[in-house]
């Protein structure tokens, strides 16, 4: 991949079924963020980065890319850490060519300082479109960190954007992230104790917006049948007052599953959608979004 030694932590998988793996590169000093994508036959894929790979400096030295997810729209998302202040939590955004994305954090990346070292393992994209790195901080804790949609840091989140969970007396390691379907953030690792170490779970409350379950925000109530859903699915709801209605749908893991649904104006009053597709989906449970004006239900 690089001039030198290579590491692949995480990969992911495109609607179109090409394969992203994330890693680092050793470019003769320090360590960068790689990515190598392959066709469906399992080629180098020559129209991503330069012939299938593309190796981006982070930071002013070391940069890893522990996690890595694809976005309905083909960009790609990375978490990890590189070399800041400390060694701090790192997201970078990439175009579908795996090109830095200027319009994210900066020059396509964020790094956040939590005031020790951190190793951000995981990342994952929420139902409203922000991010959340997972990891740990030594010398002991979780850590959890949001990020808006432009890689900037989610001030209303935990404390500046940034919550910790101390578990147990010595070095934790967080090795997992993902998001349930009653939008909580789940965190999982593993911490040490006297004479063993045990596994670890903890959940945060996203609320969608400000890190603690939100109860005021506006919502369009909706019903679904049948359910378990079926090919055709039946959403019926009431609205208000005139707006553009658009579905999404998620996976188990925050993830956004490409459906053939596009935004539809809608008159004020009740209304039965029919949302097709749905039988092309894998077995495991799922979260659909209605998003009308500044309303958002699940």
């Amino acid at each position: 991949v690089g001039p030198s030694q290579d590491h692949c932590w995480a990969l992911a998988l495109q609607a179109d079924g090409k394969v992203v793996l994330a890693g680092d590169a050793l470019n003769g000093a320090y360590w960068d963020l790689a990515l190598v994508r392959y066709t469906v036959d399992g080629q180098l894929d020559t129209g991503f980065g330069a012939g299938g790979v593309a190796i981006t400096s982070v930071g002013d030295q070391d940069a890893y890319g522990y996690d890595v997810l694809v976005q309905a729209d083909g960009k790609i998302v990375v978490g990890g850490e590189a070399h800041g202040t400390n060694f701090d939590y790192m997201i970078a955004r990439f175009l579908p060519d795996g090109s830095v994305d200027g319009s994210f954090g900066t020059n396509g990346a964020t790094l956040t300082d939590t005031g020790a070292l951190a190793v951000g393992t995981s990342v994952l994209r929420q139902p409203d479109g922000k991010y959340v790195v997972g990891g740990a901080i030594s010398p002991q804790g979780f850590t959890a960190v949001r990020y808006n949609t432009d890689g900037t840091v989610d001030s209303g989140f935990g404390t500046n954007g940034i919550t910790t969970t101390t578990v147990g007396p010595a070095q934790q390691t967080a090795t997992s992230l993902a998001y349930d379907v009653n939008n909580g953030i789940i965190l999982a690792g593993y911490a040490p104790y006297p004479n063993t170490t045990d596994f670890v779970l903890i959940r945060y409350l996203s609320g969608l917006s400000n890190g603690i379950a939100d109860h005021t925000a506006i919502s369009v109530p909706f019903a679904v049948r049948p359910d378990p859903l079926e090919a055709n699915t039946t959403v019926s709801y009431t609205l208000p007052n005139a707006s553009v209605v658009s579905f999404a749908l998620f996976d188990a893991e925050g993830r956004a599953v490409r459906m053939p649904w596009k935004p539809m104006p809608r008159s004020a009053g009740a209304h039965t959608e029919v949302l097709s597709g749905m039988d092309a989906l894998a077995a495991g449970r799922y979260t659909l979004v209605l998003s009308a004006g500044n309303a958002r239900s699940s």
